[in-house]
């Protein structure tokens, strides 16, 4: 019986591991995200302008 304790005990802890590594995942591809997004906005913006300018 102790030993299945400890072997769900275990498997408690890696799944709360497993947990925290996609929440510290999913913060990580949020950011990256939001930074695309406004490289995408910064040269959406620049192209409008040189195409006002080359007319």
């Amino acid at each position: 019986m102790e030993d299945q304790i400890k072997f769900y005990e275990q498997m408690l802890q890696y799944q709360q591991q497993l947990r925290e590594a996609v929440k510290k995942d999913q913060m990580a591809t949020i950011r990256l995200l939001t930074n695309i997004d406004e490289q995408i906005s910064i040269l959406n913006d620049l192209v409008v302008e040189l195409r006002a300018l080359n007319k």
